[in-house]
């Protein structure tokens, strides 16, 4: 699995581990590799909601379910989010 990422990712996505753990799921706060061990995950960014977290993952089923897409196109979604965002932000 190493040598494949490696082969197909950019040299910029880096291995954090020297021996990396297969991970195949995740749960609130853990991973879990293919021996069922967990690993606190407290470098991805979902630490303040969690992996799998229900209301969330539902709530982002429904979106993918209407519009799945990325920033260079034009919809409401990205430009009232980044509104709202922004408006939490210092001038």
């Amino acid at each position: 699995m190493v040598a494949l990422r490696d082969q197909r990712l950019a040299r910029s996505q880096r291995n954090y581990y020297a021996r990396p753990m297969n991970l195949v799921r995740d749960k609130g706060v853990w991973l879990y590799d293919e021996a069922g061990r967990g690993y606190l995950d407290a470098i991805n960014n979902v630490a303040h909601v969690g992996h799998a977290e229900p209301r969330l993952t539902a709530t982002v089923s429904r979106q993918r379910s209407r519009l799945n897409t990325n920033t260079r196109f034009i919809y409401e979604g990205i430009a009232t989010y980044a509104q709202r965002l922004t408006a939490t932000l210092p001038d």
